[in-house]
């Protein structure tokens, strides 16, 4: 379970690594300057390690970054010190509330409720059925792109987290959570005010009919506490925070759909711009047979069925490669959206394609730990348990204390010679409401009903989505060899045909047929190679595996 205090966390970490991105630093210079380990730095961008007073202040030493941007995400500086003397690893006014209500609210669920969650286990085995795969299975590493060894992708997804729009919207969405939870808990404790009111006026006597004036002068306190016996207040705060982490999972699952967004993308245009190269090579190849072929005919040792077959293939392969031009073009376009560079140019010569990084052992109950979905949906599933107490506790009486403190004088110079107070205790007793309560409390256990389901369906799905992915794995690594093979072996068939064509010992159909095949195999081995690494994306996406997962 992710605290409240967590989601603090994580949203702190984020605006760090926006600061260190908008200073063009990677972690390993900004460490430098904070005087951490870069792993440090990356758990606390990540918001698995809370940010002490001390990595506070260095911050804004070394940075300038403000307090209040860091602590709330306002723009404004304050260089002032003093707000930092309520922060710790945890935040101090959150830990003080937590601590209190627990202990004034620390009555039962109410009476016939169970206390504990509803069986959640999903059936799920001990180990992945799914092809060489043998007591154990793939798990992935909070930064798995990194394992692809491609700087420019690894700098992409970078980029992508620390500016996407959508992961931004996202984290607005669990701050409008944490301050809901927070309002929700302050229900746990007195509501105090304070009031001051002066009246002056005058009235008419019954019997004389003379005007009497009125002076009234008067300051007075009140205070008011519902006595929390049924929990419904602790409740609607557990259910609550339970809705906050939810939002937090949420900007996980944002987050790592972001990543793989962006792996594929590039594993795209990396493969349209290598495929773009052998076309063009291939082009080449087709423009000298044609070429070869005319000089042939000219001396009547080729016809002109050849020539045009020649020209015809020629023509077809021009046309490939602008297809291949507009491919690696649609992929850097939505590169560009997806890490919010409108601008976006990527080096002319890319690093190839990667290969497929190896599987690591691991327990699918362990491992599925780690979904955003599974996470998200078991913190949905609390929170509607949670509600059904509150629904509950609707049915019992609620008693509240109430007492009020002032002064009140007739001339002002008085005022605070003449004291009032007031002590009261108030019994709300519900007693018919046509079936209001009854659907409440109805609708809350069929809220959880359906919580509890969509948890175990997203436990059984992203099994599912796993061994999908490992059987996958498997087989394009099979297919990958078999294509190489075949990309070797037909461009030595190619070279051959060409050999003996110029040389007049070698048919032109037999040519053509060489040169096709060569082409198609090199397209062949690089989409296979690409359906590959999507497939490897696809599997760290199943495992939830991305920034803040352990």
């Amino acid at each position: 379970m992710i605290s409240y205090e967590s989601s603090y966390s994580i949203l702190i970490g984020h605006r760090i690594r926006n600061e260190r991105i908008a200073l063009g630093m990677t972690q390993s210079e900004f460490a430098k300057l904070l005087g951490i380990s870069p792993s440090y730095l990356g758990a606390l961008e990540r918001g698995t390690r809370p940010v002490s007073r001390s990595i506070m202040n260095r911050l804004h030493e070394k940075t300038h970054i403000s307090y209040d941007y860091l602590l709330e995400g306002l723009e404004k500086p304050d260089d002032t010190i003093p707000i930092m003397q309520n922060i710790v690893a945890e935040p101090e006014h959150y830990r003080v509330r937590r601590d209190i209500g627990l202990l004034l609210a620390s009555c039962s669920t109410p009476p016939g409720l169970p206390k504990t969650l509803p069986d959640t286990r999903a059936s799920l085995p001990d180990t992945w059925n799914a092809p060489e795969v043998k007591g154990g299975a793939f798990s992935a590493r909070s930064d798995w792109w990194n394992e692809f060894s491609d700087p420019t992708l690894s700098s992409l997804i970078e980029t992508g987290l620390s500016r996407s729009h959508n992961v931004r919207a996202a984290l607005a969405r669990l701050e409008e959570a944490r301050a809901y939870a927070e309002e929700t808990g302050a229900a746990l404790y007195p509501n105090i005010s304070l009031g001051a009111d002066a009246s002056n006026g005058r009235t008419e006597s019954a019997t004389s009919g003379a005007y009497q004036k009125s002076k009234i002068h008067r300051v007075q306190g009140e205070a008011a506490w519902e006595i929390d016996f049924w929990g419904k207040n602790r409740k609607a705060r557990e259910a609550a925070l339970a809705s906050a982490d939810s939002s937090l999972w949420a900007v996980r699952a944002v987050e790592l759909s972001l990543a793989g967004n962006i792996a594929r993308q590039y594993f795209g245009w990396v493969a349209a711009r290598q495929s773009l190269a052998i076309s063009e090579n291939t082009l080449a190849s087709l423009a000298k047979t044609l070429s070869i072929t005319e000089a042939k005919y000219r001396l009547g040792t080729a016809t002109e069925v050849d020539v045009n077959t020649a020209r015809s293939d020629v023509e077809t392969q021009r046309t490939a490669v602008s297809s291949w031009k507009l491919a690696a073009e649609q992929h850097l376009h939505a590169l560009a959206l997806l890490t919010a560079q409108p601008e976006l140019k990527l080096p002319d010569s890319p690093y190839g394609l990667p290969e497929v990084p190896a599987i690591r052992p691991g327990i699918p109950s362990t491992l599925l730990q780690n979904r955003p979905d599974v996470r998200e949906a078991e913190a949905m599933l609390r929170s509607a348990h949670a509600s059904v107490a509150v629904a509950y506790a609707a049915f019992f009486p609620s008693i509240s204390l109430t007492g009020s403190a002032g002064t009140q004088s007739r001339a002002l110079s008085d005022l605070f010679t003449h004291s009032i107070w007031s002590v009261g205790l108030s019994l709300d007793l519900p007693i018919f409401d046509f079936g209001r309560r009854s659907a409440r409390f109805s609708q809350a256990k069929a809220a959880e009903t359906a919580a509890l389901e969509s948890y175990r369906m997203a436990a059984e799905q992203a099994y599912s989505d796993v061994r999908d992915s490992l059987s996958a794995a498997t087989y394009y690594s099979e297919e990958a060899r078999s294509r190489t093979v075949a990309r070797s072996t037909a461009e030595k068939a190619a070279a051959q045909a060409s050999t003996l064509y110029e040389a007049g010992k070698g048919g032109f159909l037999s040519l053509l047929t060489a040169q096709r095949s060569a082409n198609a195999a090199a397209l062949s081995e690089i989409s296979t190679r690409l359906n590959g690494l999507n497939n490897a994306v696809a599997l760290n996406l199943a495992l939830g595996a991305g920034p803040g997962n352990r």
